[in-house]
Parts: C-alpha cells; structure tokens; sequence
C-alpha cells in the first residue's frame, strides 16, 4: 500500500501561516539540528521530489522569492506533519493558551470586582471617588505609560541590544510554564527546551503579538470585572458618593480640572455627564464631632452627579484602550504572519537543501541569464572559468563585471552607482547580481553598509546572490567553503533582514 505522504499535495494547500503552523515548523527544525545530515538529506530529497516539485516547479530554485519560499516550506511542513505519529506542538501551545487565557481571565474579573467591593465603605455605604479613581483607572495608565517608554526604549537602543534579552527570557519563561499546565511529557519536552534555549521558535518575535493578545484579553475582562462588579452594587445597593480633603476651595478646584479632563472626550457630547463644579463641592464630606461621624448636604443627590461620569470614564479610559490595544495586537500578528520571509539560517538552509534537489530534477533549457558580477574585497577570479560555474550552478551568464571592498571607500561609492547605471541600461527590470566572496573573510562589517547602500540604489526587486568561494589551494581560487564558514554567513545574512540577498555556496561543500 502507498503511503499516504507519497501522495503530492494539492495546489491548494494553504499559503498563510498560522501560530500552529510557525511553532511546529520550529520544533522540527530545532529536532532537525540534532539529527544526522544524511538522514536530513534523504527526507528533504523525498519531499522536494514528491510535493514541491509538481507544485512549484522551475520555481524551486534557491534564490527564490518569499512567496515562493512560503509556499514550499508550508508543503514541506504538512509532509512532515504527516509522516508522524506524534501531536502537533503548535496546537499543543495553542490549547496550552488558550487555557492561560481562561485562567488570566477568572483571575482578572475576581481582581476587577475584588477591587470595587473593597473601595465600597461599608459600614457608610459610600464611595470615595477619588479613591475609586486612583485605583480603578491611575494603574492602568501607569502601565500603558511604561508600555509606551518601553517600546521608545526599544526602539532608540535596537533590537540586538543586550536589555532586550530580559524580555526574551521572560516570554520564554510564560511559554514555558504556559506549556506545561497540558500536562503530556511532549510539551514537558517543548518546556524544558524553551527554558535552555535550544528551541528558537519560544523567543520569536512573532510570538511578542500572540502574548500581549493574552494579556490584553486579560486586561479586558479585568475593566469588565469593574465595571460589572460597579453596576451590581448600584442594583443591589442604596449608595453615596463623596470625596474628602484637607485643603478647601483649592482641592474642589483641582478635582474639577482633573473631572474636566477626563470628560474631554466625551463632554462635547453629553455635557450633562461631567459634575460641575457646584456638584464637587456638595459632595465635599466633613469629618464632625469628636466620634469621626460625618455631615451630608442635604438634598444633595450624590450617584446623580458622580455615576454617570465613572460609568463613562470606566469604559473610555479603562476598557476602550484595551480593546484598541487587543485589536491592534491581532493586526500586528496577523501582519506578521503574513510577511514572514524565512531568512533565517536554520531557514536558508532547510530551503537550500529542498532547492537544490528541485533544481537537478527540473529541465532547465535555454542559456543562462545575464547577470553582473560583483567581486568583493579583492578576489579576482578567472572569467573564463567562472563562467562555466555560474551558469552551472546559478543558470545565470556574467555580463558585466566590478570591483568593490578594498580600503577605499569612495571607489565603493563609484562602484554602486555604475554597477546601477548599468543594470538599469540593460533590461527595463535591473538584472540580478551576483557577489563573489571569500568564505574564510567571515563577512567583514563594512559589507553590510556596502549591501544596504547598493540596495538603496538597486531597489527591492533584483536579488543578490552571494556566491561563496573557500581559500585558494594549489592556484584554485574556486574551492567550495567550509561549513562552519558557511554557517557564519548564514548568519550574516539573516542578521541583514535582506530577503532578497541569497547565501550560494560553491557546489561540493561538506556538511
């Protein structure tokens, strides 16, 4: 009987991405790392040969878009999904979450109404609305401030700097513990990885926008649990509100301003909502005699003038910036799931080895394309015995050749500016260019200020392949590089966020 991963998969299996989708896809690489390159080889051949070639073809090269890229790696992920047996870790850490979610938010609406029930005095049956204020809604913009200093912080210093490690560990620590209330000895497995560090997919950064969706959700039902908690007591309750203050006509003046600012949203449209400022200074209580008893205005009807505006400031200042911030977070996830480009070394690499199979199997005919060669801090290789190589291996034809990388930076300057002028003279889309270097040179820093400026200068739309060379041996320049050369570029590369810059290593590279 035929096995049911033999089966291609259909062109309509799914483009997008999804949370499930993205943490299984890391489990298996961080699985891949500890397994044999042979086995790694003869899997990935199988599934290029028997999925992503009927579906994408002469599209399967290395160098191919994000789009491309997505698709065959979603085809190889559902391969790999179903050749085994075991449960998926992303709808594991999607039911882990979703249990987080259920405890976040018994634990928020107890806190929300908790809190109400504690500022009720009871013995009085009154409010403190400064009190309630303070408490209610003075937090939460505390937190939302240091959530904006936060993401400024983040920004004027970069994501690689070292505070920034603090937050990857504590979102690793929540993914770690969030996994282990499933209680399976595979998720115990998931848990123990994220906390060593050996899984990537624990601190991705699309993972940032799944967990400030749980605490946003939390933060909502902890608004909903004051508010409901609020509306319970004036149902069941014959209530007072009062402010108190040392200072006279000063803090009525004060507490107005503050009312007046807070209303400023809403006051426009319903004026009748803001306590004036005859009302603050009715509701002003006054400690009398020597047993702490205190004096009500008479006909002073205090909820009139005060509940309507908390009730109102509750739901703008306290729930409605949660549910903007909920509805922002599912935006950002969904924008970056959609927008992933898989550059990264464990990803180059997997599609490297489903490419390169692709590519013996589809029949490519015709001559290669016109391509411009770039050779970077002096290496000088022999046209004519590059040009074999290159459409060998890159189906591309060198047409134009310059130089660039030597200590003289405005050559460099030169160097892209002409290298520019000429792909855009030659086609109306510039051609691709392709970069020879020097493995063993470890990608030296100036390279990516070249690569960011030629870029500048190129646009999005030609890719750049970096063709790999390794140290010269008896008078060959084209030697293939070594591996642990190549797993620095690797991470060359995906440190430049440059999708379309493509790491090619000289074909006969031991693993």
């Amino acid at each position: 009987m035929q096995k049911p991963n033999s089966i291609p998969l259909p062109p309509s299996c799914p483009l997008t991405w999804s949370l499930v989708d993205l943490v299984d896809l890391e489990w298996q690489l961080a699985l891949d790392a500890e397994a044999s390159a042979e086995d790694l080889s003869d899997r990935d051949r199988r599934i290029s040969r028997e999925q992503l070639v009927p579906v994408l073809g002469k599209d399967l090269v290395p160098e191919a878009g994000r789009e491309i890229r997505s698709r065959g790696l979603r085809l190889w992920l559902e391969d790999v999904r179903n050749s085994r047996r075991e449960a998926s870790v992303g709808e594991m850490v999607s039911h882990g979450r979703g249990l987080m979610a259920l405890i976040l938010g018994f634990i928020a609406i107890t806190a929300g109404s908790g809190l109400v029930f504690g500022l009720l005095h009871r013995e009085w049956r009154y409010f403190n609305v400064v009190h309630f204020l303070l408490a209610t809604l003075a937090p939460q913009f505390l937190l939302l401030l240091l959530l904006l200093l936060g993401t400024v912080w983040g920004k004027i210093r970069g994501p690689s700097h070292r505070s920034t490690s603090l937050w990857r560990n504590l979102l690793a620590d929540l993914w770690s513990k969030l996994t282990t209330h499933v209680w399976t000895r595979r998720l115990s497995d998931v848990a123990l990885r994220a906390r060593t560090g050996k899984l990537g997919a624990l601190v991705r950064p699309w993972l940032v926008w799944p967990v400030a969706r749980l605490t946003q959700t939390a933060a909502i039902w902890y608004n909903l649990g004051i508010m409901g908690a609020f509306a319970g007591i004036l149902l069941g309750m014959d209530v007072r509100f009062f402010w108190e203050s040392t200072p006279g006509v000063s803090a009525e003046e004060g507490l107005h301003q503050v009312v007046a600012t807070l209303a400023t949203p809403w006051s426009w449209l319903a004026p009748q909502t803001v306590p004036s400022l005859s009302g603050i200074h009715d509701t002003r209580i006054a400690v009398t005699g020597t047993e702490g008893g205190w004096h009500e205005v008479e006909g002073v009807r205090s909820a009139e003038i005060w509940v309507p505006f908390l009730f109102t400031a509750l739901g703008i200042w306290g729930l409605l910036p949660r549910l903007l911030l909920l509805a922002f977070c599912s935006w950002e996830e969904r924008r970056m799931l959609l927008t992933q480009n898989f550059g990264d070394r464990q990803h180059r690499e997997l599609w490297r080895r489903l490419a390169e199979t692709g590519r013996l199997m589809v029949n490519v005919t015709g001559p290669g394309d016109d391509a411009i060669v770039l050779c970077w801090g002096g290496v000088e290789p022999n046209p004519e015995e590059l040009r074999p190589v290159m459409l060998q291996q890159l189906r591309l034809n060198p047409v134009q050749w310059f130089s660039a990388g030597g200590l003289d930076v405005t050559a460099d300057s030169v160097a892209i500016r002409s290298l520019a002028n000429f792909a855009g003279e030659k086609s109306v889309s510039p051609l691709p260019l392709v970069l020879i270097a020097e493995s063993w040179g470890l990608a030296p820093r100036d390279l990516a200020a070249f690569l960011i400026s030629l870029r500048k200068e190129l646009g999005a739309s030609p890719s750049i392949r970096c063709l790999l060379i390794g140290e010269p041996k008896s008078g060959h320049i084209l030697t293939p590089p070594k591996a642990e050369d190549l797993r620095i570029w690797e991470k060359f590369a995906a440190d430049l966020g440059d999708g379309g810059f493509i790491i090619r290593p000289l074909r006969g590279i031991q693993a």
